[in-house]
């Protein structure tokens, strides 16, 4: 839409505005980093833990006991 709010949220300045262009480049959670089986850096260095980045069984793991909301899990079948 763009409003740039990612382009301001995101402390490693990854979104970028191409005004000329009129596109925006966003955040391909580090591929050259989870092609090698670690995490992005977003939830490697994030200060509170809120970012989490594994599979649906790692999540309940960290988590034993929570229920979950919803059993959607987005990107597993979309692009």
């Amino acid at each position: 839409i763009g409003c740039a709010n990612c382009v301001n949220a995101c402390p490693f300045g990854v979104p970028k505005i191409d005004l000329g262009a009129k596109l925006q480049l966003k955040c391909n959670l580090c591929y050259d980093r989870t092609a090698y089986g670690l995490a992005p850096m977003c939830a490697t260095v994030c200060p509170t833990g809120a970012l989490f980045y594994g599979t649906v069984e790692e999540l309940q793991a960290e988590r034993p006991g929570v229920q979950v909301a919803d059993t959607f899990v987005f990107g597993e079948t979309e692009v």
